[in-house]
């Protein structure tokens, strides 16, 4: 015990220990990341393979199945899942939770290399990708405005993404809605046949005289200088003088034979705020980056782009994940804050003296904000997860404190001088305050060394709650006895603590009744206990249960799906349709969609994002969710699935050899569920709906005209 022996010798060791404590925890706490919930290295790999106009099913047998067969050998591997879209295939290998995710990574582009013999020459380099759970969009900014639509891209190419990427913290930009510029040459075939020029010369003149390379270098005395030619036609008019034949001293030039138009990308998607077309920049972090910063960086930014944008053009902050996270931590904060207050209040009410109560708020302040000195050290962030921790510690912490104080206070009340009495109160309980605190770190160390993903999550909340409780029982060794010992005097109650202690003496009376009784009515009482735990079984059969808590972060999102075929221009139709029915409701503020922009950029599906007002004045999230698909009931050919950022609450997988039947299976699952009444929003990702045109040779006649596929 020298340790309270040397606390209350050296007031001054104590004392500057005790406000370095509370100063490099407030340092520590302003420095730590602020986030929705704390990253997770999940061990898992995506690999994403393209090939431009390939049907879903030749992706899944020409690219999805020679992946598949190639990385079923990588040591770890616990799934593998994949989906085959109109031109993409996504294969997803999941790994036992030991496995290191960048050496599964690295086993993953080994293979993949392997298997690149095997896969079509039209395919495209496989993009091989680790999983992030952080790598969805934290803000989303929308540019509008009269500007026409060719500036507004350009603008975002050139210089919004180059701006925004700059920024620290920022991991990718994805552009909804964008369209690059394209320059098109359209062939005027009668002009093509008088000069007897062909497709293919075209190609060949542009691709020869519109370049840029390097030619070498030379040398000048000393220095070497690198040459560079530069070819390239810097305007349209200038394009349109590129020699395409020469033929008796006269040039024919690009401008004769097509028609050369300054224009844009083929539509692939779209974007939408209300009713009006936008381009939608959706900003995402790199890994551990303080999201919270990141946006207040990027809005701040953001500001001062808007005072040099040029004319016409307007930007809209649509989403920040800041707002959300700020609140919550706010909420967090507060109740925090409010814990202190009653513990404290609660310590006026038991010890009847101000003093005491003064010995609580110095030492529980000190002792959660010192275990954000370690919590940073350790790399944790500040978020949901690790404030839970915080906020179940305050009770935990002010355990170990009251006991030293009620322990001293009664050394007091027999006389004994404070110091003495301190110590020798402290020295009295001293085991059993070490004994609580380990009891505590037993109990909430499984938590912190649970494997899973569930361990990955809750690793932050018991190492939260363990670094707590080991700070607190230093803390009523050293600074709460040094404490004590100067502040905590005998005095005589007063009438406040009269009539205090006579109630307490009434609630001792009535506790040594009920105790009574229970010892000589065991078996009511063993009846009892086992009643309340049968019946404690029972409600636990009854609550609903999730991996997460559906969040209302004041938004939420509609996925519509139409028919298989629908164009691009109908499900934006459509789309809009659905939006102003939305935005009819009083609680929806605004809403922004991307159509032809999901999984696959299937060009009949879409997702509408709805912002709500705020929480004063609208009502629950899951009402506005009920209530809305009563009224986007009536698209009645459209496939309608209303989430928050939560996603899904069940997901099914049926694995077989047989597609189709698999397919007719899912459907029947669908039917049964349905007619359940408890489950809604169903879907399957299986289509084999969408119109294809089938086109066949005729091999007679393309051999005999020796023409290449």
């Amino acid at each position: 015990m020298d340790v309270i022996n040397l606390s209350l010798k050296r007031p001054v060791t104590v004392i500057i220990t005790a406000i370095a404590t509370f100063v490099f925890g407030c340092y520590s706490y302003s420095q730590m990341g602020k986030q929705n919930r704390p990253d997770i290295d999940l061990p898992m790999v995506t690999i994403t393979t393209t090939m431009t106009g390939a049907s879903a099913t030749v992706m899944d047998n020409n690219v999805t199945d020679v992946l598949e067969s190639e990385l079923t050998g990588i040591s770890g591997l616990s799934t593998i899942s994949s989906s085959s879209y109109q031109g993409q295939a996504v294969t997803t290998l999941e790994f036992d939770m030991d496995k290191d995710v960048n050496d599964a990574a690295a086993d993953v582009r080994d293979k993949v290399n392997a298997a690149k013999a095997d896969l079509p020459d039209e395919a495209d380099e496989p993009i091989v990708q680790k999983f992030d759970t952080g790598s969805s969009a934290i803000m989303q900014v929308a540019l509008t405005g009269t500007a026409d639509y060719q500036s507004k891209s350009e603008y975002v190419d050139k210089v919004l993404k180059v701006k925004l990427q700059a920024v620290d913290g920022v991991g990718d930009i994805d552009t909804a809605g964008f369209r690059e510029r394209q320059v098109r040459l359209w062939l005027k075939p009668e002009a093509a046949n008088a000069y007897g020029i062909v497709t293919q010369d075209i190609a060949d003149a542009v691709s020869k005289k519109h370049v840029e390379q390097p030619v070498g270098s030379v040398y000048i005395g000393r220095q070497e200088v690198d040459l560079s030619f530069n070819g390239e036609y810097t305007s349209i008019e200038e394009l349109k003088s590129l020699p395409v034949k020469t033929e008796d001293n006269a040039v024919v030039r690009l401008g004769d034979v097509v028609t050369v138009e300054d224009g844009l990308d083929d539509e692939e998607n779209i974007a939408l705020l209300n009713d009006d077309d936008t381009i939608i920049i959706s900003v995402k972090k790199q890994s551990g980056a303080n999201e919270v910063q990141l946006c207040e960086s990027v809005s701040a930014y953001l500001e001062e782009l808007k005072a040099e944008l040029p004319a016409g053009m307007e930007l809209k902050t649509v989403y920040t994940q800041a707002d959300y996270i700020n609140n919550s931590l706010a909420g967090v904060r507060t109740d925090v804050m409010v814990a202190v207050l009653l513990c404290s209040a609660l310590m006026f009410l038991f010890m009847q003296t101000i003093r005491t109560t003064f010995v609580a708020v110095i030492a529980i302040p000190v002792c959660l904000l010192g275990s954000f000195v370690v919590m940073q050290k350790l790399g944790m962030t500040i978020n949901n997860i690790t404030m839970m921790g915080i906020s179940l510690s305050v009770g935990m912490v002010v355990d170990a404190a009251t006991v030293v104080m009620e322990n001293v206070d009664r050394y007091l009340g027999k006389g004994v001088p404070p110091m003495e009495a301190a110590l020798q109160g402290t020295k009295e309980v001293a085991f059993s305050v070490f004994g609580g605190a380990m009891t505590t770190v037993a109990v909430f160390s499984p938590i912190a060394f649970m494997s899973g993903i569930t361990g990955r999550i809750f690793y932050a909340f018991g190492a939260t709650v363990i670094l707590t409780i080991l700070l607190s029982f230093v803390l009523s060794m050293t600074l709460t006895p040094f404490l004590c010992s100067r502040i905590l005097r005998k005095v005589k109650p007063g009438r406040f603590g009269a009539y205090c202690n006579a109630q307490f003496t009434r609630l001792e009376e009535n506790y040594r009744s009920a105790l009574t009784f229970a010892v000589h009515h065991r078996k009511t009482v063993m009846s009892a206990a086992a009643g309340l735990f049968l019946g404690g079984i029972f409600l636990y059969t009854q609550v609903g249960s999730s991996f997460f808590t559906t969040d209302d972060q004041g938004t939420f999102q509609v996925e519509c799906e139409l028919p298989s075929g629908s164009s691009l221009a109908e499900t934006y139709r459509v789309t809009k349709d659905i939006g102003k029915v939305i935005r009819e409701h009083e609680a929806v503020e605004y809403t922004y969609a991307e159509i032809g922009n999901g999984t696959g950029g299937m060009k009949n599906e879409a997702t509408v994002y709805v912002q709500l007002k705020p929480h004063a004045e609208r009502a629950k999230l899951n009402d506005i969710l009920d209530e809305m698909r009563q009224r986007l009931s009536g698209f009645r050919d459209v496939d309608l699935v209303l989430t928050t950022f939560s996603g899904k609450d069940v997901e099914m997988t049926l694995v077989g050899s047989d597609t189709r039947e698999l397919s007719d299976v899912a459907e029947k699952v669908i039917s049964d569920a349905e007619q359940t009444g408890k489950l809604r929003d169903l879907k399957t990702e299986v289509r084999f709906d969408k119109p294809q045109v089938d086109i066949k040779l005729k091999r007679g006649i393309t051999d005999l005209q020796d023409v290449d596929l």
